[in-house]
């Protein structure tokens, strides 16, 4: 009796992990694996979340790629944009970030493009990251303001 149970449960356990999936969607790349690929030929756009800035300039992240990137809705209606996403190190002492990498793309007349590559985290608690849209011709610069990854850097800056 005791042997018929124990296959029972054991069935069951199996039955449900084939039903449940181990997760919802795929993607290409997580963390400083994502390093200047493209959010939409990874699979990345598909959690993507804006956590600062405006339709001008919009810093986007996905936690499923664990990457962030920069997408403008405003970038293609204007020739000699480019637009920036930016990783840096937040140093307490300076009170400035350092250590910047800058990935970048411009757009020329016709180009309908909206969003850079994308920079992945490294994981350190002072890391943030940075959204510009540079209209040369017209408005100047357009900044998202820093966002710190985790809290190891001060949300005012």
């Amino acid at each position: 009796m005791v042997r018929v149970v124990a296959a029972f449960v054991g069935a069951a356990v199996v039955s449900l992990g084939l039903v449940v999936p181990t997760s919802a969607f795929a993607v290409g790349c997580y963390g400083s694996t994502c390093d200047n690929k493209g959010p939409v030929a990874m699979g990345c756009n598909k959690d993507a979340v804006n956590v600062r800035g405006t339709t001008e300039v919009m810093l986007t992240y996905s936690k499923a790629c664990n990457a962030y990137w920069v997408f403008s809705t405003w970038a293609p209606q204007f020739w000699d944009s480019t637009l920036y996403v930016e990783r840096g190190y937040y140093n307490a002492t300076t009170k400035q970030y350092t250590n910047i990498k800058r990935l970048q793309i411009a757009f020329s007349p016709g180009e309908t493009a909206e969003w850079t590559n994308m920079l992945g985290s490294y994981g350190p608690n002072n890391e943030g990251f940075l959204g510009v849209r540079d209209w040369h011709g017209g408005d100047g610069v357009k900044y998202t303001g820093w966002h710190c990854h985790k809290r190891g850097c001060p949300p005012w800056v």
